[in-house]
């Protein structure tokens, strides 16, 4: 037998009819009386039966009516329950049928894992291309340009401040053991541009 003398304030509960529920006690935590009951005639495996009765109103409310009654007297609401859920409170079941045609939330993480693992995934696979492609530009530039020492290549994100905007742009820095000229410097760059297919290269020469 559950006596539920809700005044939870923490839920912010009010009486079925708006009006104000109090705690019986000077806490948020809404209070219970329960009493257990034990007759000896339950059949092993068989689940107990419960029973429910709710008390809303003001706190002297709640008092007068505690003194006045029996739990012989009050008009308990039999429970129904089932697996997996034993709720020791009513609960309406009148959309369960449609409740239970949605997605297990479980489900929702595993698909955004599954998501996320996805991303790394493409993520780990482009970044591996890059390094094939840079490695690669840098032997083919090598013999093209016999004093490169070092070359690396990335995209990089530009914040353009005066228009307010993003922009993406392909940085190559290429470090020569000797400085090269302005012609081979213009060749180099050019010749990045077709074979990266883009029309804009910062090329940064050391």
């Amino acid at each position: 037998y559950i006596l539920d003398l809700h005044g939870n304030a923490k839920k912010k509960e009010v009486s079925p009819d708006g009006s104000p529920d109090q705690n019986v006690f000077d806490i948020m935590q809404g209070v219970s009386v329960n009493i257990f009951v034990k007759t000896g005639k339950k059949k092993k495996n068989e689940l107990g039966q419960l029973f429910n009765y709710d008390l809303y109103g003001k706190r002297d409310f709640k008092y007068d009516f505690l003194n006045e009654n029996s739990i012989k007297y009050l008009k308990w609401n039999k429970l129904e329950f089932t697996h997996p859920n034993y709720f020791y409170a009513p609960k309406n079941f009148e959309d369960k049928t449609e409740y239970d045609i949605g997605f297990y939330i479980g489900e929702l993480f595993i698909q955004n894992k599954d998501q996320k693992i996805a991303f790394l995934e493409n993520e780990l696979s482009q970044y591996s291309e890059s390094s094939k492609q840079v490695m690669d530009l840098a032997n083919e530039a090598k013999i093209n340009h016999a004093s490169l020492q070092s070359f690396s290549l990335n995209r990089a994100i530009i914040a353009d401040i005066l228009e307010n905007r993003q922009d993406t742009i392909l940085m190559a820095y290429a470090k020569f053991k000797q400085k090269p000229s302005d012609q081979e410097m213009k060749r180099f760059k050019d010749w990045l541009k077709v074979r990266t297919k883009v029309d804009t290269v910062s090329l940064i020469i050391q």
